[in-house]
């Protein structure tokens, strides 16, 4: 693939190559907990590299794929599940009531459709 990409510049690998790369990059963020525009370190991502190597055949590539996506997943709930602990914990278990900017103008209605104030 390396020939492919760098010699005789075959457009499917290098794309495939660069798609690669990405996903190294947001494994590794997305397990070593590095959110938003946090930096990865160079550590997570030669991590990512070693287990994610385009050297595989597509069998092995397809099923490392797979196992890394539920890990993501998996990741992804557990930050889902610290942050509602945490908005808990804030509202001391209740949930917040914010009132939007917009709650001023909204109309209401009764149970027969008319207009209460």
């Amino acid at each position: 693939q390396s020939g492919q990409k760098d010699i005789t510049g075959n457009p499917d690998v290098s794309a495939f190559h660069a798609a690669n790369e990405t996903f190294v990059n947001e494994y590794a963020k997305i397990m070593s907990g590095s959110m938003g525009n946090a930096v990865v370190s160079d550590a997570s991502r030669a991590h990512a590299h070693s287990i994610i190597s385009t050297a595989q055949t597509k069998e092995q590539y397809m099923k490392v794929m797979s196992t890394l996506n539920a890990e993501m997943d998996n990741r992804m709930s557990g930050f889902d599940k610290q942050m509602q602990e945490s908005a808990a914990s804030l509202n001391h278990g209740q949930p917040k009531n914010v009132a939007s900017p917009q709650s001023a103008n909204v109309i209401h209605y009764d149970a027969q459709g008319n207009q209460v104030k």
